[in-house]
Order: structure tokens, then C-alpha cells, then sequence
């Protein structure tokens, strides 16, 4: 069944980097080359490497998957990450974006989710699950009804409700239970990054996102750390940068649009925290950027 996941992904991924399908929320991904400690933005996802593998940087930890693990994300994080292609075959991996909407249906008709408790303190905003072979036949099922666009919207939804069930059938599920449930400090937390993630360029002050997510700000800042491993001010900075990153590199913004989008009145202080955080300057996001986003250098 491995082998059939891997054969797939190899067919359909004939571009080097995010190869895109019939179906919005589920991007297929081909990486020849090793990249170290890539700065990228999470969304609400699950990420499966068939081949390869992949390991996120964390402040205080470190987490690899690959044949035996998948990466589940239930909120917006900010990561770097290594892209490790093995033994002279390719990363090949699937992205596919979790619906809250699709978690919470299914929470009203299972009878719950072990070890959900919607008092306990805010989980990490990613964490690993055993690559199962459930997860393993539907994800080669999905790739097989993504070869044609009929197929791919007409059965596609199914499949991807079903992965859905799996990850909150999951050692770890009540962590993605505790993001879509409405009053958890973990789905408090969420939306507030939901918010900054939409309203990046604006001023986000920290008291009015505690406001937001009905918190102290003592409180606030304890539970934002536990799910993004950063500070409210730096979760922002990391958020604006990479989005302007994708404006010059996809969008093909200048880097003084690219710096005023995001919310930066100086361009100076942006090319000097972009080129910090990514290594490189603004004005060679498009190079550096082209196998990440599928632009063209």
C-alpha cells in the first residue's frame, strides 16, 4: 500500500516544489534537494511524507516525520523546517488543509474523543501521529479519485471526511478536538491566530487580543506560548515577514509594497528583519522562494 502512495505522488507531481490539484484544500509536493531550516507558515493541516522525510524546528524541540509518522497542525504556525530527500529519490509528500467545520460535525456524532479535557492548558499547535494504515488507504485512495476532476469532486469530500475522522480517532485527536471546540482556552487561542493571520497588517495590540480570546493577559500569554512556542510580538513578526515573502515571490510585489502591506512604515527596518529571518534580502525572495512557492526565478 506504501509503495502505492509513493508510485502516486511521483506520477502526479511532475513540478519540482507544491504541484496543485483538482482539489483546492490538497497540494502534492516534490523536493530533489536538501533545504535546511526553511522558514515557512503552517496553516490548519495535515502533512504526510511518503518518501523522505521532513523535521520541524521548534524552540524547544524538534519533530521528524516520515514513513512512520504525519505532522497534524490544527492551527496557523510559523516553523522553520528541513526538507530531506533520501538516498537520490525525491521528497515526495501531500498537504492537506483541515476544515474545523468537517471536526466539529464529527464530534457530534462520535460518542468523544479520548483524552479530550476542555479544561487542560493549551497543547503545542503541532504534533505527530503514527502513520496508520487507515491513513495510509484512504490518503491512496484520494490520490486515485484526484487524476480526474469528476472523480476528484464527486468522491474527493468523502475521502478527505473520512481522513478527518482518523486524526481525531488519533493517539493525539483530542489536541485537534480541543481546537475546534468553541470555549477551550486551545480554540480561544486559535482564533485569536486566526485573526492575526487575516488582519497581519494592522496593529495587533496584546491586550486586545487577550480581549479577544476572553483571557488575562497573563493568562494570554502563557496559553499563546504553549500552542506557538513564541511570544504574541514575535508570532506577529514571523507572520507579517513570511507573508510579505509570498507577495514579492508570488505576487511579485516591490519590497517597498511588500514592506507597507504587511505593516511596516520602515523599509530599512524591514529588509534588515527580513534578511534576519530568512537569510537572504527582500529583492532575492523570488529566487530563493521558487521550489517553496512554485515560482518561477
Amino acid at each position: 500500500m506504501r509503495k502505492r502512495l509513493v508510485a502516486a505522488l511521483a506520477e502526479m507531481t511532475p513540478h519540482e516544489g507544491p504541484n496543485t490539484t483538482f482539489l483546492k484544500n490538497v497540494t502534492l509536493v516534490r523536493i530533489s534537494e536538501h533545504r535546511a531550516r526553511v522558514p515557512l507558515l503552517y496553516d490548519q493541516s495535515m502533512c504526510l511524507a511518503a518518501q523522505g522525510h521532513k523535521v520541524c524546528h521548534l524552540p524547544h524541540a524538534e519533530l521528524t516525520y516520515g514513513e512512520k509518522d504525519l505532522l497534524v497542525i490544527p492551527t496557523v504556525v510559523p516553523v522553520e523546517i528541513d526538507l530531506c530527500p533520501e538516498d537520490g529519490v525525491p521528497l515526495l509528500s501531500l498537504t492537506l488543509s483541515i476544515d474545523l467545520t468537517t471536526i466539529q460535525e464529527l464530534l457530534t456524532q462520535m460518542k468523544g474523543v479520548a483524552g479530550f479535557d476542555e479544561q487542560q492548558l493549551s497543547p503545542p499547535g503541532l504534533y505527530l501521529e503514527p502513520l496508520t494504515e487507515e491513513i495510509v488507504d484512504a490518503t491512496a485512495r484520494l490520490l486515485d479519485v484526484l487524476r480526474t476532476q469528476e472523480q476528484a469532486e464527486v468522491l474527493g469530500p468523502g475521502i478527505i471526511r473520512e481522513l478527518h475522522y482518523y486524526l481525531l480517532r488519533g493517539a493525539q485527536g483530542h489536541q485537534l478536538a480541543a481546537a475546534a471546540c468553541g470555549d477551550t482556552s486551545y480554540a480561544r487561542i486559535s482564533r485569536v491566530l486566526r485573526r492575526i493571520h487575516d488582519d497581519y497588517a494592522k496593529p495587533l495590540d496584546v491586550a486586545e487580543l487577550a480581549g479577544l480570546a476572553n483571557m488575562s493577559q497573563r493568562a494570554f500569554y502563557s496559553h499563546f506560548k504553549a500552542v506557538t512556542s513564541l511570544a504574541p510580538v514575535q508570532y506577529v513578526k514571523k507572520i507579517r515577514l513570511e507573508k510579505a515573502r509570498k507577495s514579492i515571490a508570488v505576487l511579485g510585489a516591490g519590497v517597498g509594497a511588500a514592506a507597507r502591506s504587511v505593516g511596516y512604515e520602515s523599509p530599512s527596518q524591514f529588509s534588515r528583519e527580513f534578511k534576519r529571518h530568512f537569510g537572504y534580502a527582500p529583492r532575492d525572495a523570488v529566487l530563493y522562494s521558487a521550489v517553496l512557492d512554485g515560482a518561477k526565478p
